[in-house]
Formats: C-alpha cells, structure tokens, sequence
C-alpha cells in the first residue's frame, strides 16, 4: 500500500468520478502466480463511480422500466435515495 497513492478524477464529459492507484515506483507484483510489472506513476482503474441529475436518474429508470413513487434528498440536492416501482 505504500508504493501507490490513490487518485480520484472527475470526468466531466462522462459525468462520473474515475479512481486510480498511482504506482509510486517501478514495482512487480506477484498476484496468484501471475507477476504484473508497474512503471512509476501507472495507474490502476479501480472505480467508476457515476453522476446523475435527478431528471437524468428518472429518465435512467423510466428507460430500464421502472416510474418514479418517492425520492429523498438532502437539502442541497447533492444525494437521494429513490423508491421506483416497475
């Protein structure tokens, strides 16, 4: 863990926060029999970890068959929570 710094980026154009681990240094790492050789500052995509506006999660549900009965949200808009129904 101490050869790796941990990076988190948002990607505007896909409105997600994308995380990495930063390889620190040239390293190898033996991973159930496999060696996998990291140059200093490679990344690992760990995460993706999507955005959406409250129309555009909706829109998402009603797309994949479900309406919309209840959402919950903090005073800012920034979470919710949704109760759909199919």
């Amino acid at each position: 863990p101490n050869d790796f710094e941990h990076r988190a980026e948002f990607n505007e154009e896909e409105g997600r926060i994308e995380m990495y681990l930063v390889s620190l240094k040239k390293q190898r790492l033996p991973i159930y029999g496999h060696v996998f050789e990291l140059q200093e500052g490679e990344r690992i995509l760990t995460e993706y970890s999507h955005k959406y506006s409250l129309s555009g999660f909706y829109e998402l549900g009603k797309m994949a068959g479900f309406q919309s009965v209840k959402t919950f949200t903090d005073e800012n808009d920034l979470f919710s929570v949704h109760l759909m129904r199919s």
